[in-house]
């Protein structure tokens, strides 16, 4: 993707899902701004929508300013790149991460892998702990319930070398 070198995305935006609501989003905002040029004067203004944190953070970032329709088409036009081009990975735990997680997460994905990176959660309660990663073309199991198949002569024998307690419980 010819990314913009100052164009940045927000931690707030982590997902492909994420990233299509501030589309819509921006896609109202501009929808909003034609009918405020086409009415008369005296007539009843139109209002502009509300605007969610995850577009607030992105104008800010990036320092835009959405009453310029240049600005917005500029926005309009870094979002559609990145919708077509950003890596999704997809990350599946145990149980629901944390926001503080997640935000540390994808700050440390998008610091080494890309900046423009999105992540889908999803939850996978049989893996016990760690996670499942996957990309387009890679998968890397990294859970605990593999770790213990992969490992389980190994658990056997560990077990099976363990001192047995006598009649009393006590380990002779």
């Amino acid at each position: 993707m010819a990314h913009e070198a100052n164009f940045m995305l927000p931690v707030s935006i982590v997902s492909p899902s994420d990233l299509k609501r501030v589309k819509r989003e921006l896609s109202d905002i501009n929808d909003a701004m034609l009918q405020i040029k086409l009415r008369q004067a005296g007539e009843e203004q139109a209002k502009l929508p509300k605007t969610s944190r995850h577009l607030e953070d992105l104008v800010a970032l990036n320092q835009l300013n959405l009453l310029h329709d240049s600005d917005r088409q500029h926005l309009t036009s870094m979002l559609d790149q990145l919708s077509q081009h950003s890596p999704v990975l997809h990350m599946s735990f145990n149980d629901e991460p944390s926001d503080k997680f997640k935000d540390r997460l994808i700050t440390y994905l998008r610091q080494s892998f890309d900046p423009y990176l999105l992540v889908n959660f999803g939850l996978a309660p049989s893996i016990g702990a760690g996670c499942i990663v996957r990309t387009t073309n890679k998968y890397f199991d990294l859970s605990l319930k593999t770790a213990l198949l992969s490992n389980k002569q190994l658990l056997i024998n560990q077990l099976i070398a363990q001192p047995k307690p006598n009649q009393e419980g006590l380990v002779a």
